[in-house]
């Protein structure tokens, strides 16, 4: 059901799209771990695209051996295959308690959103 209903709920939030842009229009690379498994992001992934989001690289929750959040592997998946050589210059978005404590647990400056996410789920207005 989550890959049929995934695209219904894909539109970006306020602001993220440009923001993303103006970081990869400075040369800062994007990279995106999801607590999606890889055949629902397998699904998400062109819509977001539609709406304008595309990191340089995504990794999916069943994409590694060690699992997802809050352990440190996609986040540090994603700078290995960006070729990222300091992990203390990365810094780690999320809105999920998880996805910050995964953060945290690479070794990244961790930023919290608050107003989105499934434990705020909330619409904008």
């Amino acid at each position: 059901m989550q890959k049929a209903k995934v695209a219904d709920h894909a539109e970006p939030i306020l602001n993220a799209v440009e923001v993303v842009s103006s970081f990869k229009d400075k040369g800062i690379k994007i990279g995106s771990c999801s607590g999606y498994p890889r055949e629902v992001m397998d699904a998400l992934i062109p819509v977001a695209a539609d709406y304008g989001y595309k990191p340089d690289y995504v990794v999916a929750t069943d994409d590694l051996p060690q699992g997802g959040r809050p352990a440190p592997f996609m986040a540090l998946k994603n700078v290995i295959e960006l070729g990222v050589g300091c992990v203390g210059a990365c810094v780690k978005v999320d809105d999920a308690a998880p996805g910050i404590e995964e953060g945290h647990n690479a070794g990244m400056w961790t930023v919290g959103l608050l107003l989105s996410g499934n434990e705020a789920g909330l619409t904008l207005d």
